[in-house]
């Protein structure tokens, strides 16, 4: 991954955990299909997707950790990058 592309992830959060519970603060882990890696350098309204399938690369889990409303860090084997959104 670019440094300083941003994620929105797509996946099935655990029984009990709501999206804005993620922004709360905390550390979860949730089961994920596809992550969306989106250039911060697109206008709001021309953001380009690229899905990557995550478990084809080895990943059946992402644990996020949230550092604020709307920005966090996504946690990787060997390194994490930025999180834009979850949805």
């Amino acid at each position: 991954m670019k440094k300083g592309m941003i994620l929105c992830v797509q996946g099935q959060l655990p029984e009990g955990v709501a999206p804005d519970d993620l922004l709360k603060g905390g550390h979860v882990a949730f089961d994920v299909d596809k992550v969306a890696v989106v250039s911060p350098l697109d206008g709001e309204g021309d953001i380009h997707w690229a899905w990557w399938r995550m478990i084809s690369k080895g990943f059946t889990s992402i644990h996020c950790r949230m550092a604020g409303y709307e920005k966090g860090r996504l946690a990787l084997k060997g390194g994490s990058v930025p999180i834009w959104s979850i949805g």
